[in-house]
C-alpha cells in the first residue's frame, strides 16, 4: 500500500466525522427551542393562567358568598331585607371580591412578558455561543483535513524520492564515495528538491 494512503485515508475519515459532530444550531436544540417559544409565548401558558385565575376566584367566591350571606342576615333582622341601600352593600361586596382577579391577572401578564424579554435575550446569548462554536468546529475540521493531506502529500513525495531512479543514482553515488553529500544535496536541490524532503525520505543517512 502506498506511505500516501493512511494519511489520506484519516484526513477523510476525520474530516467526515467532524462534520456529523458539528455542534447544532442553537435554535435546533431542545434548549434553544424552548427560549424561542417562551420568547414569543411567554413562561406562562393558558393552562397556568386559568388554574391561577380559577384557584382565586374560587376563595373569594367562597368568602364573598359567605360576607353577603352574613350581611343579608343582618338586613333581614333589621327589617330592610328590601332595602336600596342593602342591595348596593350587596353588590359592593362582589366588587370588591373581583379586585383580586383582576390584580392576579396584571400580575400574570407583567410576568410573562418579562419571561419573554428574559428568554429573548438568553436565546440570542446561547445562538452566539453555539455559533462561535459551530465555526470553531468547521475551522478545526477543514484544518485537520488540510493537515492530513498534507501529510498524504508529503509521504507521496517521500515515496516518489525512494523510487526516482535518478535519485538512486545519486544516492548511489553518495554511498560509494563517488560524490560528497555537499554535493548529492546540490543535485537533488537543483532538481527542486527541498531539503526537509531529503531529511524525510532518508532519515538512516541525513539529518537535519
Amino acid at each position: 500500500m502506498p506511505a500516501w494512503v493512511v494519511p489520506a485515508i484519516s484526513a477523510a475519515a476525520n474530516w467526515v466525522g467532524g462534520l456529523l459532530n458539528k455542534p447544532d444550531k442553537y435554535e435546533d436544540t431542545p434548549e434553544g427551542k424552548r427560549k424561542k417559544y417562551v420568547s414569543k409565548y411567554g413562561a406562562i401558558s393558558q393552562g397556568q393562567r386559568s388554574l391561577a385565575l380559577g384557584n382565586i376566584s374560587r376563595e373569594t367566591g367562597n368568602i364573598a358568598s359567605q360576607a353577603k350571606a352574613d350581611f343579608y342576615g343582618r338586613l333581614v333582622s333589621q327589617g330592610m331585607g328590601g332595602s336600596i341601600a342593602g342591595q348596593e352593600k350587596l353588590a359592593d361586596i362582589d366588587t370588591e371580591r373581583m379586585k383580586p382577579i383582576t390584580q392576579m391577572s396584571e400580575k400574570l401578564d407583567i410576568m410573562n412578558e418579562q419571561s419573554k424579554i428574559q428568554a429573548a435575550d438568553e436565546f440570542a446569548q446561547g445562538q452566539s455561543g453555539a455559533d462561535a462554536a459551530r465555526k470553531e468546529s468547521t475551522a478545526q475540521t477543514w484544518g485537520g483535513l488540510i493537515s492530513g493531506l498534507g501529510q498524504a502529500v508529503g509521504a507521496s513525495n517521500t515515496e516518489s524520492l525512494k523510487n526516482s531512479s535518478q535519485v538512486s543514482k545519486w544516492l548511489d553515488a553518495f554511498d560509494a564515495g563517488e560524490i560528497s553529500q555537499d554535493q548529492f544535496f546540490a543535485n537533488m536541490l537543483k532538481a527542486g528538491i527541498p531539503m526537509d524532503e531529503i531529511y524525510t525520505a532518508f532519515p538512516d543517512r541525513f539529518s537535519n
